[in-house]
């Protein structure tokens, strides 16, 4: 089955995005008897997406330009999954030899289970 993306008009006029899909249809010897194809209106969900894309640039430019070293760590491995720079050049390197590293290892003094945020409350 094959995904095509075509904007088409209404009949109001309106402008709408449909995705369509269509897949060839064989008898039991291989032969085209026919085929089989859904359209589907994604004008929504590609509006969303747009604005979640806006929106994360937005938090990303945020991120990136505050005077603050913001690190973000995963709750249940307590792994770094992102640094802004003001973070990196406080720890002293590169964004991506932070990022995966266990924090309680690495950036805080806490042992395993007993993390300030996480395990004490």
């Amino acid at each position: 089955m094959t995904g095509r993306e075509y904007h088409i008009i209404t009949k109001d006029g309106s402008k709408i995005l449909v995705e369509m899909n269509s897949a060839i249809m064989k008898d039991t010897n291989g032969k085209p008897i026919g085929f089989v194809g859904i359209t589907r209106d994604i004008t929504e969900r590609k509006r969303m997406e747009e604005a979640l894309k806006e929106d994360e640039e937005r938090l990303r430019t945020i991120l990136d330009h505050l005077q603050a070293g913001i690190v973000v760590i995963d709750e249940e491995t307590h792994e770094i999954v992102d640094v802004n720079p003001m973070a990196a050049k406080m720890i002293g390197l590169p964004k991506e030899e932070i990022i995966g590293r266990v924090c309680h290892k690495f950036i805080c003094p806490a042992e395993v289970g007993k993390c300030p945020i996480t395990d004490l409350g």
